[in-house]
């Protein structure tokens, strides 16, 4: 009842195995007491340490910590400047994307983030507006912004 958009209400349940249930995964959001959380489901598998990761998280951009982890870190899009702050990392689910697609959907069993508040309540807010266009095409998925129609888009792998 508290989600404004009236096609999304009536539809997310349907969504991919769990429907809403699939939100839980922000709850790792409220998790301040801890620097980093690491949401990381059953099937998902880790091949390579992550302290990387977490360092280039933990240690300013400048600091001799911080410049060798985000050195080490294997990007998708290397030419793109890691931010001064990383608040979150994941990863894409290049196998629910057909080869020619440009936007590939998000992985949703792994996500490393830096816990806030203010970022749950962003995450809130837009999924209780509801903003969610139907279809695989530029403008489909939450605003409008083109990640729909991948696996679980409409839940926790489109926010």
């Amino acid at each position: 009842d508290e989600i404004q958009g009236e096609w999304y209400r009536n539809h997310v349940e349907n969504e991919n195995c769990c429907g809403s249930k699939e939100f839980i995964k922000l709850y790792a959001y409220e998790l301040v007491d801890h620097p980093i959380v690491v949401h990381w489901d059953m099937d998902v598998a880790v091949l390579q340490p992550m302290d990387d990761l977490f360092d280039a998280m933990l240690y300013p951009k400048d600091s001799p910590e911080g410049k060798s982890a985000r050195q080490r870190i294997e990007l998708q899009h290397p030419e793109e400047p890691l931010p001064d702050v990383i608040d979150a990392y994941f990863t894409r689910d290049i196998t629910s994307s057909q080869p020619w697609e440009k936007v590939q959907g998000v992985q949703g069993g792994f996500l490393v983030a830096r816990p806030s508040m203010q970022i749950m309540q962003t995450y809130l807010s837009f999924i209780r507006e509801g903003n969610y266009t139907r279809g695989r095409h530029a403008h489909s998925g939450w605003g409008g912004m083109g990640y729909g129609g991948f696996q679980g888009a409409m839940a926790y792998q489109g926010v």
